[in-house]
């Protein structure tokens, strides 16, 4: 019943859903490995520049991607993905 929920939300959005079968990275595209190591470079590098560690690295990862969606982008005309979020709220 979720799956079929999801669907028709996805429909509704105009939204096009993909899967891809269970651990297999192949599938998951050059895009999501590049950003995944951007995200962790950001982190290993936010980590030594302060000399502090939470030591929990899901909180520092979480801190860049918020950092990192604060940045503006050309994808949407030099704007921050972060405000474009917040003003549509």
């Amino acid at each position: 019943m979720g799956e079929f929920a999801i669907s028709k939300y996805f429909e509704s959005k105009e939204i096009l859903h993909q899967t891809s079968c269970v651990e297999t990275p192949k599938q998951n595209g050059i895009y999501s490995i590049e950003k995944t190591s951007t995200f962790l470079k950001c982190t290993r590098a936010l980590i030594f520049q302060s000399n502090i560690s939470t030591g929990i690295q899901s909180y520092d990862i979480n801190y860049v991607v918020f950092l990192i969606n604060c940045m503006p982008t050309p994808f949407i005309n030099d704007a921050s993905p972060y405000k474009n979020y917040t003003i549509k709220m």
